[in-house]
């Protein structure tokens, strides 16, 4: 399914694809070289990446840039998820990685695609 969010002025543009083409596990397909995790296209290229790092791609696919996930051993989600409960049990707002208003707003976007698909 696809969601718009008309920002301005940059609107954002959400596809989730989960529907199988076949059994085994390629069975999702693939876009941009990415079975999973996501792709952000852009004017000049693209990010494709997943919670082990990601990669900058021009438009004619070619590597630019390399980041790799900084979060060690934990993993990018676990890092997040550690950060969060640290800051809830020290009761100190500025203990988080990002502001909570941030955290909010990308986790709506998440949830008001998801309403508009049901």
């Amino acid at each position: 399914h696809i969601a718009l969010f008309d920002y301005q002025p940059t609107p954002l543009i959400c596809e989730v694809r989960n529907v199988r083409v076949s059994k085994g596990p390629d069975a999702m397909g693939k876009f941009r070289n990415q079975n999973h995790g996501l792709v952000i296209d852009c004017e000049g290229g693209y990010f494709a990446g997943d919670a082990s790092g990601g990669a900058l791609f021009d438009k004619q696919g070619k590597k630019i840039k390399d980041f790799p996930d900084d979060g060690g051993s934990k993993g990018l989600e676990t890092s997040h998820l550690s950060n969060f409960v640290a800051a809830v049990r020290s009761r100190k707002a500025g203990d988080l990685a990002a502001e909570a208003l941030r955290g909010h707003h990308s986790t709506a976007c998440c949830h008001m695609a998801n309403v508009s698909y049901r």
